[in-house]
């Protein structure tokens, strides 16, 4: 990437995390969760993101073949929290994997 004053620097990930949570007091968290029988019971998961607040997140379900689910799951963000339930045709099923990125404040 040119830098103004045509400066070129390499930049990887790393270094854009590091620059949004030390500049701009932005936290960017992720990983990945299985749900567990009493989740799948419940319809629900909620995923405890280490962040203070989430502003913006990014969520992928896999199933027990790896492959995406691609039916409605209803994901919804509550304070530092999100949240994974049943949809119209998506049911929460007991080791789905889901994997997720969260942006918010720390």
């Amino acid at each position: 990437m040119t830098l103004y004053g045509g400066v070129t620097k390499e930049f990887n990930l790393r270094d854009i995390v590091d620059f949004a949570d030390a500049r701009l007091n932005l936290g960017i968290a992720g990983g990945s969760h299985t749900i567990t029988a009493a989740q799948a019971i419940a319809n629900s998961c909620t995923i405890a993101t280490g962040l203070a607040s989430v502003t913006s997140v990014v969520v992928q379900v896999l199933n027990t073949t790896f492959n995406v689910v691609t039916s409605d799951v209803d994901v919804t963000i509550s304070a530092g929290n999100i949240v994974v339930a049943d949809g119209g045709s998506y049911n929460t099923v007991e080791n789905y994997i889901i994997r997720w990125i969260a942006v918010g404040a720390r």
